[in-house]
């Protein structure tokens, strides 16, 4: 997923994370230039793409600067609740328990 792609290295998910070097529209990538300033988005511009470590840092350092790994984490606390508690108004536990148990392992791979 985006999140691990950025955040976690290659010994954690078996694979090298290259969304940055291959300029995916990740939700992280909109969500940084979401908040970027002209001079951010400019920074974004000039190395969200391109192959080359030094490139990929600057992006790196861009959200940490944005704060991108918090805003993913409350988004994804954000909708999680927010289906829990849609869930929890199914008209019987058999659902509520099966739909419940789902998110939770859905959730458990984001992050």
């Amino acid at each position: 997923n985006d999140y691990k792609d950025i955040y976690f290295d290659e010994m954690q998910t078996g694979k090298a994370g290259t969304d940055i070097q291959e300029g995916k529209m990740t939700w992280l990538a909109v969500a940084a230039l979401e908040r970027c300033t002209p001079a951010q988005r400019k920074l974004f511009a000039e190395n969200y793409g391109i192959d080359n470590p030094e490139n990929v840092d600057r992006i790196k350092a861009l959200f940490a600067e944005l704060d991108i790994e918090n805003v993913y984490k409350k988004h994804v606390t954000f909708v999680y609740e927010d289906l829990m508690t849609r869930m929890r108004a199914l008209p019987t536990k058999g659902q509520t328990r099966f739909y419940a148990e789902l998110l939770q392992a859905c959730c458990k791979e984001l992050y």
